[in-house]
Formats: structure tokens, C-alpha cells, sequence
């Protein structure tokens, strides 16, 4: 059942747009984003969509093969967004099923990233406030960092991975690292399921490490580093 969608910008009720921003296709990618949820995946065709106030509807540019999707800075004191559950990303990113892409660089403020089933060159992500998904993706060289969120990665491969956290945990599982994964959070933990590795060096100042698997794999030649000032480490 549809549920309305709300809209509260300081203290006034708003009715969001929901807009396809375009349908060109591109090669790289860049978003600048201050608030909304970011889910990027691949379907059908090349897409770009908005549900949000008006006001803070990114803008688009197209050159070099590049889509660039900004947000303008707030204008408003304070913003309430309520979705219904089918509705809670606020920008969409499609591209067509067996496409790879280029560059990713995604800057976020604050707001969610969902990344599923896309191929890429490389994926640079900066969040300060939100949590990471990436799922069946296939990229060569990827680095999330983020200030205060969780990142989790599952059923992907990497040539190479580093996962940069000041607070909150990072988990890898089921996934496929052809060189180096680097899992590092100032306060969290570090949690590696089911992704085998050659040589494996983890180290805590303050929490305990678990490791559950052989530690190390004579079949692999690829390095897994965990890093974590307060929180464990575990892999199995």
C-alpha cells in the first residue's frame, strides 16, 4: 500500500518532486551530495532520479563522458524526510545491466550509500555521517572512508580494498580480493567472513582478535590488514 510521502522544511510541510534528472548515458561518474540516500545499481538503461524538495534537487552536468550530479547547499535551518519503506533513497543512479564503468567518486555529508551489482575501474566514497553497502559489485581498486557509519561489503571482488572508518564497523564477507584489503576503524570492529587470504596482519590497542580460520592460506597470495584503536578484529 502507498503511503504519502512527507516533507518538513523549517517547520513547513512540503510536497517532495520526483524527477528523472536524465537518461544520458556515461562513462565516470561523480556525486556531491549534502543530505539524501544515494542508492547506485545496475537495470535496465542509464538513469538519474530525485525524490526531495525541490530546492535542494541536484544539478546535472554531462562532459568528457562524466555524469556529475551536485547538490546546492542548504538554505533551510533544518529538514524532516519520511519515506515509505520502497521510497527511502532520495537519488537514484541506474546503469544497464553488463556495464563498466569508469571513475566513481561519491562525497557525502550525511546519508546512506547503497551500491549493487556495478562494475567499475576504480570507486572513490567520502562519507562523514551514513552507512556503506556495497554489494555484487566487481571493481578493480575501491576506498571507502568514512567519519562515522558502518561498511558493509559482501559477494564482490577487488583487485584492491580499503575500508577507512573513524567510528563504526567494518565487515567483508563472501567476497574475492585479488591483491590487498585494508580494514581500519578508530572505534569499532573489523569482521572478515568467508574471504580467503594469503597473509593476514591485524593489530588492536584496545579490544581482543579472533581468529577463527587458518590464518594464513599457502593457496593465496593476497594480504588482508585490520587495524583498530578500540574494538575487535575477527576473522572466520
Amino acid at each position: 500500500m502507498e503511503v504519502e510521502k512527507m516533507l518538513i522544511i523549517d517547520g513547513k510541510k512540503v510536497d517532495p518532486v520526483e524527477k528523472v534528472l536524465t537518461t544520458e548515458s556515461f562513462t565516470n561518474l561523480e556525486v556531491h551530495l549534502t543530505s539524501p540516500n544515494l542508492r547506485i545499481f545496475a537495470g535496465e538503461k542509464f538513469e538519474a532520479k530525485y525524490v526531495g524538495p525541490e530546492e535542494y534537487e541536484p544539478q546535472v552536468k554531462i562532459a568528457n563522458d562524466t555524469l556529475v550530479l551536485e547538490q546546492p547547499k542548504s538554505k533551510s535551518h533544518f529538514m524532516i524526510i519520511s519515506f515509505n519503506a520502497s521510497d527511502s533513497t532520495a537519488l537514484e543512479v541506474e546503469v544497464p545491466k553488463g556495464t563498466k564503468l569508469g571513475d566513481i567518486y561519491l562525497k557525502l555529508t550525511s546519508g546512506d550509500v547503497q551500491i549493487t551489482n556495478i562494475a567499475a575501474e576504480d570507486l572513490t566514497l567520502r562519507a562523514s555521517s551514513g552507512d556503506v553497502e556495497i554489494s555484487g559489485c566487481h571493481l578493480v581498486n575501491a576506498r571507502v572512508k568514512a567519519s562515522s557509519g558502518d561498511s558493509e561489503i559482501y559477494d564482490s571482488t577487488f583487485e584492491n580494498l580499503a575500508s577507512e572508518l573513524a567510528s563504526g564497523d567494518n565487515e567483508l564477507r563472501r567476497c574475492e580480493v585479488t591483491n590487498e584489503a585494508l580494514l581500519s576503524t578508530a572505534s569499532g570492529d573489523n569482521t572478515v567472513l568467508k574471504t580467503p587470504f594469503g597473509k593476514i596482519r591485524y593489530s588492536t590497542a584496545s579490544g581482543d582478535s579472533h581468529i577463527f580460520s587458518r590464518p594464513e592460506d599457502e593457496n593465496f597470495s593476497n594480504r588482508l590488514v585490520m587495524e583498530t584503536a578500540s574494538g575487535d578484529n575477527n576473522y572466520r
